[in-house]
């Protein structure tokens, strides 16, 4: 109401799409198509979103057709779902198996070891090879392996996080463990080393993730980062969990030297 003086093209396009949401919503229509509505707005506007969401669910005289391709906002609000591709619809059926062949259908194709770190003078290799499916569920086992090659004796370590894809939100941070220590393993010579991680899927729903990994040079006056294998380089999968899990991720995964 601050702003009902102003001209329609004054607003930002966020605040036209919140002002089509607000007229749409007291318009008493039998069917809503909303486009991209939950993309924007801050969160105030999401909470009232998700109010209205949960109201109509509750009307069997309503209909809504949401158009998005967030799929947390398929699996929460919708009964039933399609998926479209080059303007065709290439599946139909319930939320939670079109959202699940969605993100799969898009999940970057790097799980066959085509992942690559940053790369210098020091560290000729740096990737994570993932070794297990690229959809999981509770109970299955996510395997990879970090491979790095250093070109001259130098110490280093390295540390790895499993990461939310969408929020970038660490789920785990974890230091490869060895003997002698109770945290870390450290190498000290030139050379190519390989180190396998498991990691049981457990207390967590449906979500995407991605393994990541960070190399350091271990020095005298602390840890120096000096090669790192980002976001969009990691190993990215899929778990897939129909239940209503929300218990917190175990923290460890098992470590193997394997060269």
């Amino acid at each position: 109401h601050d702003f009902m003086d102003q001209k329609l093209k004054n607003y930002s396009s966020g605040m036209q799409v919140r002002l089509a949401f607000s007229v749409a919503i007291k318009a008493q229509g039998d069917i809503l198509v909303l486009d991209e509505v939950l993309a924007v707005g801050d969160e105030a506007f999401q909470r009232k979103c998700d109010a209205y969401f949960s109201d109509i669910k509750k009307d069997k005289d309503k209909t809504i057709i949401l158009v998005t391709h967030d799929m947390d906002s398929v699996r929460r609000y919708c009964s039933k779902a399609i998926m479209i591709k080059g303007g065709e619809i290439v599946l139909s059926g319930s939320a939670i198996d079109v959202s699940n062949e969605y993100s799969l259908e898009n999940l970057p194709r790097n799980h066959n070891g085509d992942s690559g770190g940053d790369i210098n003078a020091l560290v000729s290799r740096f990737e994570v090879s993932m070794k297990s499916k690229p959809v999981l569920v509770p109970g299955d086992i996510f395997e990879c392996d970090v491979v790095y090659k250093v070109t001259k004796d130098t110490a280093v370590r390295f540390g790895i996080s499993l990461m939310d894809t969408k929020s970038s939100y660490p789920i785990i941070n974890d230091w490869v463990k060895g003997e002698g220590s109770s945290r870390k393993t450290l190498t000290t010579k030139a050379g190519e080393y390989i180190y396998n991680y498991k990691w049981k899927v457990k207390g967590i729903n449906t979500k995407e993730l991605t393994f990541i990994a960070t190399l350091y040079k271990v020095e005298e006056s602390g840890q120096i980062p000096i090669s790192f294998i980002p976001l969009n380089k990691g190993a990215t999968f899929i778990i897939r969990n129909n239940g209503k899990n929300n218990a917190l991720l175990d923290q460890e995964g098992e470590w193997t030297r394997v060269k």
